[in-house]
């Protein structure tokens, strides 16, 4: 809660910065770590001070990094207003289902599964068929996996839920 936001960047920098190829269990903390900071801080300031520190990762180096991205984008879903949702949150995922790191797709995917039930309207369904597409058709058995498991049924109740099926 420092009143400088150049400060605050500056830590949340630092944060997401942490640990330069960060394993499973570091991501999870790091994450713990924003997920904190969003709920103090509320939908405003994480979509203006946290959220940037993840889409500037997005083309990093190390897939550990852009996992890391993925994981931030289904976490801080819901401290983000459902516009951000479906277009940064998922636009973020969608170029990260393309990368070339069967890693950060998986990531991408499970993420996806993650923002399905927190997008406010159907006006996404062609974006997130898209990616589901090309998932299941993934040459990552991880992928397809993920896909399969996680994206199918959550896009099934998201359907249901946003009442697609009677438009």
């Amino acid at each position: 809660q420092h009143p400088e936001a150049a400060t605050r960047d500056q830590l949340t920098n630092i944060l997401f910065n942490l640990i330069k190829k960060p394993n499973k269990l570091q991501r999870k903390t790091i994450m713990d770590g924003y997920i904190a900071l969003a709920a103090a801080a509320g939908e405003a300031r994480t979509a203006e001070e946290l959220l940037p520190q993840c889409w500037g990762q997005m083309d990093h180096k190390y897939p550990e990094r852009r996992v890391l991205v993925a994981d931030s984008c289904g976490l801080l879903a819901p401290h983000v207003s459902p516009d951000l949702r479906g277009s940064l949150i998922l636009s973020i995922l969608q170029q990260l289902a393309a990368d070339s790191a069967a890693l950060v797709r998986e990531a991408a995917t499970s993420n996806l599964a993650t923002l399905l039930p927190l997008l406010p309207n159907s006006n996404k369904y062609s974006a997130v068929q898209s990616m589901l597409l090309n998932a299941v058709t993934d040459l990552s058995e991880e992928v397809v996996r993920t896909a399969m498991e996680r994206v199918v049924p959550a896009l099934v109740a998201w359907v249901v839920h946003t009442d697609l099926l009677a438009a």
